[in-house]
């Protein structure tokens, strides 16, 4: 998309949405991360748990999953590589570093067409 016709229907649909407010950051908080829910790595609490298995570098199984997908657009494939990023919350991880980018195999963008 960048074609003068995509760029014009994006800026209208830019135009019809509202920034959301972000949360005030803290003096004591480090960092704060955010995709749908922030997180905020204070001074005072310690080590703060990353998942690193939501990446091809991080997991042989999640990057098979997601070649798999790519390659067959299989929807389970992609299921059982977002249960892997689950399984890392569930074991106590406050963020994920997730990646979806292989390129090892051409096929379809695992974030979809429209991404």
């Amino acid at each position: 998309g960048t074609l003068p016709s995509h760029i014009a229907a994006l800026s209208r649909r830019a135009q019809e949405l509202r920034p959301r407010m972000l949360p005030t950051q803290r003096a004591e908080q480090l960092l704060t991360v955010s995709a749908g829910e922030a997180v905020s790595v204070q001074r005072a609490g310690g080590c703060s748990l990353v998942g690193r298995r939501c990446s091809p570098m991080g997991s042989a199984k999640f990057k098979k999953l997601v070649d798999a997908f790519k390659a067959t657009g299989d929807e389970g494939r992609l299921r059982l590589a977002v249960d892997i990023c689950a399984e890392q919350c569930a074991k106590g991880a406050e963020v994920l570093e997730l990646n979806l980018d292989s390129d090892s195999v051409e096929g379809i963008p695992v974030a979809g067409k429209d991404a």
